[in-house]
C-alpha cells in the first residue's frame, strides 16, 4: 500500500531519547515541545549553522538541509507524536490546555504544507486534518460544565 507516512526511523529521538532520564518528556511535553521547535525553526536553524565549523558547511559531499526539509521532518515527528498522543488521551483540564495549544500547531503545519508543494508535504497534510478532526472532536464530546448549587466541577460527556 505504498510508502509508510511516516518513516518510524524518524521518531527514535522523540520516543525513545526524550522520553528517558534525564528528559522524562511526557507525550504532552513532546507536543509542546516540537510545536515549539517549528514555531521557531527559522531562528534557531539560522544559529544552529551558524555556529557550525565552515569546513562543515562547505563540504559538498554533506549539505545542510534547508528550512524546508527542516520543517517537513519536524512536521513529521510532531504529526507522529500528536497522534500517538490522541490515541492515548484522556479529556479533562490537560486534555483541553494540551489540545488548546495542538489546534494551533495543526493550524501552522496545514498552512506550511500547502505551501511547500512537496511530494512529502502532500503525503503529510492529509493526516494532519485528520488530526485536527479527531481533536476536535474528542474535545467537543467532553464539555465541563459548573453545577448550579454546588459549585463542583462535573465532565458532562455528550
Amino acid at each position: 500500500a505504498g510508502l509508510p507516512l511516516i518513516d518510524e526511523y524518524r521518531l527514535w529521538v522523540a520516543f525513545e531519547v526524550l522520553t528517558a532520564e534525564p528528559f522524562s518528556f511526557s507525550l504532552e511535553d513532546l507536543v509542546g515541545f516540537y510545536g515549539e521547535m517549528l514555531a521557531h525553526l527559522d531562528t534557531w536553524a539560522k544559529d544552529l549553522q551558524a555556529v557550525l565549523p565552515l569546513e562543515l558547511r562547505n563540504q559538498r559531499k554533506w549539505a545542510l538541509p534547508s528550512e524546508e526539509e527542516l520543517h517537513l521532518h519536524l512536521a513529521q515527528i510532531a504529526v507522529a507524536v500528536l497522534g500517538r498522543w490522541l490515541r492515548t488521551a484522556e479529556g479533562g483540564e490537560d486534555f483541553g490546555r494540551v489540545w488548546h495549544r495542538s489546534e494551533g500547531l495543526l493550524a501552522g503545519l496545514t498552512l506550511r504544507l500547502n505551501s511547500l508543494q512537496s511530494a512529502g508535504s502532500r503525503r503529510l497534510l492529509p493526516e494532519v486534518l485528520r488530526l485536527e478532526r479527531v481533536g476536535r472532536a474528542m474535545s467537543l464530546t467532553e464539555k465541563s460544565v459548573l453545577a448550579p448549587r454546588s459549585g463542583r466541577l462535573f465532565r458532562q460527556v455528550t
